[in-house]
């Protein structure tokens, strides 16, 4: 069964914190979204060759801080900010908070490749671990919709584009579910991530790569050779093949929660 959903008839844990406010006791029952983007990249390419990701790698979900190397989320060297995640310490709650975690949505961000996406989504599992030992299997990231995101058709840059029709580098239509913001994979019963040093305090959503993906012969603009503009055909377009490093995924991991925390009397 579906959880309440926010805004409608309270849950256990908003009815609780009503009598406890009732009774004259501190205590915050509040909705919660936290939020981490993780990054699958290939890892070959260029002239005359596919693009690939190989399998076997894990990306993890909360896996670091604002502040902090994104190197657990597959993007190392990369600084976290307030538009990568929320969170402070790494696979903990803020503030010693305590979530009831209701779902899960993935948001495919809207600079992904989207011939990669098309080609590597049943290649990837998704899985919540808690206590960094205990792993719950969600699917694949198509079964798994996202609070708002992409819909219809993208670009991909891993797409050899006809000479004479730039636009043709616009593949298919994406989207992960209808983009509205109560739209994910809801948990069969709640969870919770409890605060640091009690058990369940630390939680990740993992992103594995099970088979080696790489992008169909026809789809992919490395064995494309380079072309300056007019040199070969008056009126060319300038093309070079993308690098390896411009052909990826980017998701926006979203916890779907409510926090449950007791305050001091103070």
């Amino acid at each position: 069964m579906s959880p309440t959903p926010i805004g409608s008839d309270p849950s256990k844990p908003q009815s609780d914190a009503v009598k406890a406010y009732m009774a004259g006791q501190p205590y915050i029952s509040k909705w919660n979204n936290y939020f981490s983007r993780i990054r699958v990249s290939a890892t070959s390419g260029g002239a005359g060759a596919v693009y690939s990701v190989p399998a076997g790698n894990e990306f993890i979900g909360f896996g670091y801080a604002r502040g902090g190397d994104m190197g657990p989320a597959g993007a190392p060297g990369v600084i976290a900010t307030y538009a990568d995640t929320n969170i402070q310490t790494p696979s903990q709650t803020i503030a010693g908070e305590i979530l009831e975690v209701d779902g899960i949505g993935m948001i495919l961000l809207g600079q992904s490749d989207a011939a990669l996406a098309k080609q590597l989504d049943q290649n990837l599992s998704v899985k919540i671990r808690m206590n960094g030992n205990t792993d719950y299997p969600l699917g694949i990231p198509s079964m798994i919709p996202g609070p708002g995101g992409l819909f219809g058709v993208s670009d991909a840059q891993s797409v050899a584009s006809n000479l004479g029709d730039q636009a043709g580098i616009q593949i298919g239509s994406l989207n992960n579910g209808i983009p509205y913001a109560m739209n994910y994979f809801a948990l069969p019963e709640p969870m919770v991530w409890a605060n640091a040093g009690k058990q369940d305090s630390t939680l990740n959503v993992i992103v594995k790569t099970e088979r080696t993906t790489t992008t169909l012969l026809s789809y992919t603009s490395a064995n494309r050779a380079a072309v300056a503009g007019g040199a070969t055909t008056q009126g060319t377009a300038a093309y070079t093949a993308p690098a390896f490093a411009s052909v990826f995924l980017d998701y926006m991991i979203v916890v779907i929660a409510r926090t449950v925390t007791r305050v001091s009397d103070n």
